[in-house]
């Protein structure tokens, strides 16, 4: 589920982008299929499935970032999941990088994901246009700049279009400066990029990466592993199984 969860009683908190609160998720599916209901967080749930299947199999203290309409993290601290006390902790997307930044979902202005989701990436790439850049995405579109989303400009960006290009990399730059709070903040082993933003592979590392080098305070902190996930489209699906798995077995690290 998407947004703040409590794991133990199953309910949905918050979920900004839907503007719901408080959805009494595991009661209302357990009564309805009389069945064991599991509740978690999308991008825990990413991080699950990576840790166990993925990119994180070979370390316990890992991050999995989900980008796409939204920005969540799952922090795995000494092969264990972090909650925070409130369920808050991983709620990456609404840091605030910019005091005068653009108004988000949750209602803050400023918010990394208002800066890097996949429909901020759409909007800048929109702005730029109608300020009169050229691009291949008017074409793509027909002239209808409503059509540019986030996979628009990644396919001009293969093409070689150069202002989807350069929305790519900035938008790798805005995470770069919320990864680089996490480094110094949790100091993972490895940070596991998943979502549909995280499709723009090359192009989103390239500025995630520049930004970590020139921002991090030590040489092994600019070095901290970052890398695209494994398990693709499938890793918050494998990571809810994992809910259930880890009830049961235990992680094999390797």
């Amino acid at each position: 589920m998407h947004g703040i969860v409590d794991p133990v009683s199953g309910m949905s908190l918050y979920a900004p982008a839907f503007h719901l609160r408080n959805i009494p998720i595991k009661e209302t599916l357990e009564e309805t299929f009389q069945l064991m209901v599991k509740v978690e967080n999308d991008a825990r749930a990413m991080t699950l499935g990576e840790y166990w299947f993925g990119h994180g199999n070979d370390t316990d203290d890992v991050v999995g970032i989900n980008v796409g309409n939204g920005i969540g993290a799952g922090i795995m601290v000494k092969g264990k999941m972090f909650h925070g006390y409130h369920n808050l902790a991983g709620e990456l997307g609404h840091m605030t990088i910019d005091l005068s930044g653009p108004k988000c979902t949750c209602g803050n202005y400023g918010c990394l994901q208002a800066l890097s989701a996949g429909p901020a990436i759409a909007e800048r790439a929109r702005k730029e246009l109608k300020m009169g850049k050229t691009s291949k995405l008017q074409e793509l579109t027909g002239g209808d700049l409503e059509r540019i989303d986030g996979a628009l400009v990644y396919e001009a960006a293969l093409a070689g279009d150069e202002l989807s290009i350069e929305l790519l990399r900035q938008t790798g730059r805005y995470l770069g400066i919320g990864l680089t709070n996490l480094i110094h903040t949790i100091n993972p082993a490895r940070m596991i990029i998943g979502g549909g933003v995280s499709k723009s592979g090359t192009f989103l590392l390239e500025g995630i990466e520049e930004t970590i080098r020139t921002r991090a305070l030590t040489e092994k902190a600019k070095e901290t592993s970052i890398v695209l996930s494994k398990l693709g489209d499938h890793a918050s699906a494998i990571g809810a199984c994992v809910l259930v798995l880890e009830e049961f077995f235990v992680r094999h690290q390797g």
